[in-house]
């Protein structure tokens, strides 16, 4: 749980937090009945938003620069990592939809 600028609070539950030289990585664990290239880009676009707020929650709490968000779908033939493209924009963009009375995730 971390505080937003207007007072509000970002609230989730991150599967893994860990330190490089360069900064923390947010990993998300993901079922998938399918490694199918289509299907888990799909997934990952629906996840897109969740990750970014972990980044601006992690972020926010730690003090510290997040530097990748990575999902990691573990399917039958084995796991398949993905992670979200331009991460710093995209928090940015997550952090101005998060200070708007509609937004919401789950």
């Amino acid at each position: 749980c971390a505080p937003m600028e207007d007072g509000r609070l970002l609230e989730g539950y991150v599967d893994l937090l860990y330190q490089t030289e360069e900064g923390l990585v947010v990993v998300d664990y993901k079922t998938s009945s399918t490694a199918a290239e289509d299907e888990i880009e799909a997934r990952l676009h629906g996840y897109r938003l969740q990750g970014q707020a972990y980044a601006v929650g992690a972020r926010r709490a730690t003090g510290e620069a997040i530097t990748e968000v990575t999902f990691l779908f573990l399917t039958p033939t084995g796991p398949v990592e993905r992670n979200i493209a331009d991460l710093p924009e995209t928090i940015d963009q997550t952090r101005s939809s998060a200070s708007s009375p509609t937004w919401e995730t789950s």
